[in-house]
């Protein structure tokens, strides 16, 4: 009997190779969301420890804190565009892992019923060898019978 072999291999191992490129991508997206999310915090972090001052803080270090706070708010809204972008690309990312995986699975489901094509023609096969065997020693049988008479 000859081997299973699936005329499109070659194109599942490339939607295989797809998808787990497309998983790593979505990982690396959502490490920078996550880098981003903690960048926020620690300004925000920041910027809160940096306003609170004694009520006897002099004029002038009041006024760096609250310099210095604006500018703490400025990254923070920069960071904050930065992490929706990186948001947008994370989903976009998403959506090209359940792409890939839906072409994997395609291309699985094709083989699945090649191998069933497969699997039944080697059944018949083995069921027509079987009927031939059957029919020799029904013939052999009879000729055996013949000979004894």
């Amino acid at each position: 009997m000859k081997k299973f072999t699936f005329r499109l291999q070659n194109v599942l191992e490339l939607r295989e190779r797809a998808e787990q490129q497309a998983q790593t991508a979505l990982a690396a997206a959502q490490a920078k969301v996550a880098d981003a999310e903690q960048t926020l915090e620690s300004l925000a972090a920041q910027r809160t420890q940096t306003l609170m001052l004694p009520p006897n803080a002099p004029f002038e270090a009041r006024l760096a804190a609250r310099t210095w706070a604006d500018d703490l708010t400025r990254q923070a809204a920069t960071v904050g565009r930065q992490l929706e972008t990186l948001r947008r690309d994370v989903e976009t990312r998403r959506q090209a892992v359940v792409t890939a995986a839906a072409e994997r699975r395609a291309v699985e489901k094709l083989r699945e019923r090649a191998l069933a094509e497969y699997l039944k023609e080697m059944q018949r096969q083995e069921q027509l060898l079987m009927d031939e065997i059957a029919s020799v020693r029904h013939v052999r049988a009879q000729q055996q019978q013949q000979g004894a008479r």
